[in-house]
């Protein structure tokens, strides 16, 4: 297998520590891995460039605004890349080296089109300091996404686990402690071939999230990332709500451990989340089809229907959507109320999601 990784100079050291990654398992699965040693704007197109793109049968790129502004890149390689593409004659994976509007570019439009998902899981940026538990773990993602992609017969089965869990006790609007839902089954974790050729993971998980993962990050590691709640109190019990702010989230602990979220269109949504088309924006019907989409579960819990809101009509329903990774059972509720419009297509009709995590 013969793949090219194609990125812009300032990306070097992604690229650096990609190959030493990819240079782990290249020798078992028979990897030929190429990479240019120095790429840059206005330099000669290159005989030996050009006859290793071409004999490419896989080729990566490293998405980065440098990326996409590289002349180099974007009139030599590319136009090489999407054409051997169209043909059907290399596979393509996009790596999120860093954060960039990578889909508003004509590449970005013809890689939806074509159901090309960028890695790591989840497009989550390489070069990010509130995701990743350590500089290692994008890399290992990457190569683990690139052998999947490489393996279309790969299939992945989670053991179904029950879950049952009581609802703790009510709390004020302004601070909504989530609660937990019991789901009977949630989807299980495999591996599809897209119409493109390529294989994509479902479902596609929301965490780690600022380096949290519902379920398993013990309290002690929530208070090492942010500030735990000392000021907003339970009127019921007098003791403050037990919750850890970071980065301007609550993440809500019980038994020691990270298990919920709770945020209201008044918050901002998480990039990491926007990423998958995550918006305040969409729809009824624009949610549900998002999450069905990344391979979740959904339940209507409450069907849509039009009640009065403070003398005025206003859009009311409930979804459930959930999904397991690993043994962590995630469950999303989508609450729709108190907030414009009257119909499933109307948008900003989303009030809140809760969100929790158990293993």
């Amino acid at each position: 297998m013969n793949i090219f990784i194609a990125f812009a100079e300032q990306d070097r050291e992604v690229r650096d520590k990609l190959l030493r990654q990819m240079n782990l398992v290249a020798p078992k699965l028979g990897w030929s891995i190429w990479s240019s040693k120095e790429i840059k704007a206005g330099e000669i197109w290159d005989d030996e460039i050009k006859q290793r793109l071409l004999d490419s049968e896989l080729v990566i790129l490293l998405l980065s605004t440098d990326f996409f502004n590289s002349a180099y890149i974007m009139g030599k390689e590319l136009p090489v890349v999407m054409e051997k593409h169209k043909k059907g004659k290399c596979k393509v994976i996009p790596v999120l080296a860093r954060i960039c509007h990578w889909k508003e570019t004509e590449f970005g439009e013809y890689a939806q089109l074509g159901d090309i998902q960028a890695l790591p899981p989840g497009e989550r940026p390489v070069l990010s300091k509130t995701i990743w538990d350590n500089e290692d773990q994008p890399y290992f993602e990457i190569v683990k996404g690139i052998k999947e992609a490489l393996q279309p017969s790969i299939s992945t089965k989670a053991k179904p686990q029950k879950q049952s869990v009581t609802s703790g006790p009510r709390v004020p609007k302004k601070i909504t402690e989530p609660s937990d839902k019991a789901v009977s089954s949630a989807p299980e974790v495999t591996t599809k071939t897209t119409s493109a050729g390529f294989n994509r993971s479902y479902p596609m998980p929301l965490f780690p999230l600022y380096r949290v993962n519902l379920g398993k990050t013990t309290l002690t590691e929530l208070m090492r990332l942010g500030k735990i709640n000392t000021e907003a109190v339970n009127s019921r019990t007098g003791k403050p709500f037990e919750y850890v702010v970071i980065n301007g989230m609550n993440f809500w602990y019980s038994n020691d451990k990270a298990r919920g979220i709770y945020i209201t269109y008044s918050n901002a949504m998480p990039m990491e989340w926007q990423e998958l088309g995550f918006s305040w924006k969409l729809s009824y019907s624009g949610w549900k089809q998002l999450f069905e989409s990344l391979g979740y579960k959904v339940i209507e819990v409450k069907p849509p229907k039009v009640v009065d809101y403070n003398g005025a009509p206003s859009f009311s329903a409930n979804l459930h959507a959930s999904y397991r990774m690993d043994d962590v059972l995630i469950i999303i509720e989508a609450n729709f109320n108190y907030r414009r419009g009257t119909t499933i297509q109307d948008s900003g009709t989303l009030y809140a999601l809760t969100i929790n995590g158990t293993v």
